[in-house]
């Protein structure tokens, strides 16, 4: 096993043979002590350079008299109460935020347990109190683990401990979010916005208005939205990516980057997508840097790879402007995409591998979507149940607004009305099965989805 990189440059040399004071590369300071060809590390609770330097030096004084020895030697076990304190302070290079977020959780956790407590004495069971025994967002019940971790290994490290009871305190779940999705009619009133902002500011600027949004962000929203690119994609994008010949657009792993799941796929060009590509071409051309392809399809405003914050800044300010959903984010054009393959009835196996999902699972949530969008579409018209509530519904007065649109002669077709009430789909996403079971379950709800589809449209026709 290779030793880890140490570095003693800079550091005062302990006046005692066999003990050396060290860094290592994430900045802490231990002393390496060595005798008959072994080697041991002890890190030191100070860690600025004087006082490392001193607590360094009583360590080689006792070591060199053999009243310490480090393959033997435990600490004694502090309490909750200091260890955490010196914990706390154990690191001077630590942002203030960094230090504030340890004192709260050293706050919460020496409330739990008692600042008297011996550290040997927290169990795991305590642990899970404190972390799941009140409602807390999943992101902050993450954070706190996350810094109870750091703080047991640390004890581990100074041998307080020889485990974390962290270990066996199980992680917070991840809450199962529905996808943000954006409709095609957002895309086009958040693109209209972006326009209507580039007009005004040249009314007002004149010649001086040089690099603005409508230049690039148009392009990018709709590549993503006609592609499934991840944002992430889209700005790697280079042109030598795009082949017109095959109509591909090829997602490759380069330098600047790899796919999520680290495997490239190709997806193809549809004619809309290749009127974005056009509108790429025009300005990649008007900004001198031609169809070079090793270059960005949508390069920033030198040249370069664009921004991914900037995008989002400026999708969150137009998206505000034109008063859509908070939802729309860069990220949401790929989930329209992709829910809008699955609605028009593109097999659930083919949009998996359109944007690039290494589980089917992860496309079942767009089919789970749909389907209960079209379940909650088709509730609305639940039919007559029986020979008597039919005969009802013949002499009952219109009242839907369909009904009233088609003149209030017209009825729904026979196979609308013996339908029944809608049932929802069966939403048991993790159940074990792979990419085959959230495909298989995906081709259940195609033929539904394409029946509800053909359904809505002869009732649209009524009007």
């Amino acid at each position: 096993m290779p030793a880890k990189r140490t570095s003693s440059d800079a550091l005062p040399k302990i006046p005692h043979p066999g003990v050396s004071l060290l860094r290592r590369p994430n900045g802490t300071l231990f002393v390496r002590f060595r005798r008959g060809g072994r080697t041991k590390d002890r890190a030191l609770e100070a860690q600025s350079p004087s006082l490392a330097y001193a607590e360094a030096v009583g360590l080689a004084d006792r070591f060199e008299r053999r009243a310490f020895d480090p393959w033997e030697e435990r600490r004694s076990v502090p309490t909750v109460q200091e260890a955490a304190d010196r914990w706390t302070t154990a690191d001077p290079s630590l942002s203030a935020s960094t230090v504030q977020k340890r004192r709260e959780i050293v706050s919460l956790l020496v409330g739990h347990v008692g600042p008297d407590v011996r550290l040997d004495r927290v169990s795991s069971e305590a642990l899970v109190g404190l972390l799941y025994g009140e409602r807390r967002a999943t992101a902050t019940v993450k954070g706190y683990h996350a810094r109870l971790s750091t703080l047991f290994s640390w004890c581990v490290g100074r041998r307080y401990l020889d485990a974390s009871p962290m270990d066996d305190v199980p992680k917070p779940r991840p809450e199962k979010k529905p996808p943000r999705l954006m409709t095609e009619a957002q895309l086009e009133v958040l693109v209209a916005r972006v326009e209507s902002d580039r007009r005004t500011k040249r009314a007002g600027h004149g010649a001086k208005l040089t690099f603005h949004p409508a230049d690039w962000l148009p392009s990018w929203l709709r590549l993503g939205y006609y592609t499934g690119l991840r944002p992430g994609e889209i700005r790697r994008l280079r042109w030598r990516d795009v082949d017109h010949e095959r109509g591909l657009v090829r997602v490759r792993n380069s330098d600047s980057g790899k796919t999520k799941t680290g495997e490239e796929r190709a997806v193809p060009i549809y004619g809309v997508t290749r009127d974005v590509l056009a509108a790429c071409e025009r300005r990649c051309r008007a900004m001198g840097e031609g169809l070079d392809p090793d270059g960005p399809v949508i390069p920033g405003a030198r040249g370069g790879l664009m921004n991914a914050g900037q995008v989002a800044k400026w999708v969150r300010t137009f998206r505000r402007e034109a008063g859509l959903p908070e939802h729309l984010v860069p990220y949401s054009t790929r989930h329209g995409y992709a829910s809008t393959m699955i609605d028009k009835g593109v097999p659930a196996r083919v949009v998996q591998e359109r944007i690039g999902h290494a589980d089917g699972r992860m496309t079942q949530n767009y089919i789970d979507l749909i389907a209960e969008r079209h379940a909650l579409e088709e509730s609305v018209f639940s039919g007559p149940t029986s020979p008597e509530t039919a005969a009802t519904a013949d002499r009952a007065p219109a009242t839907s607004a369909l009904h009233q649109l088609s003149g209030g002669g017209q009825t729904c077709p026979p196979e609308e009305a013996d339908s029944g009430p809608a049932r929802r789909p069966d939403r048991t996403k993790n159940a074990p099965g792979g990419v085959s079971r959230g495909v298989d379950r995906g081709a259940e709800h195609e033929t539904r989805t394409r029946d509800l589809h053909h359904g809505k449209v002869a009732l649209y026709q009524l009007s």
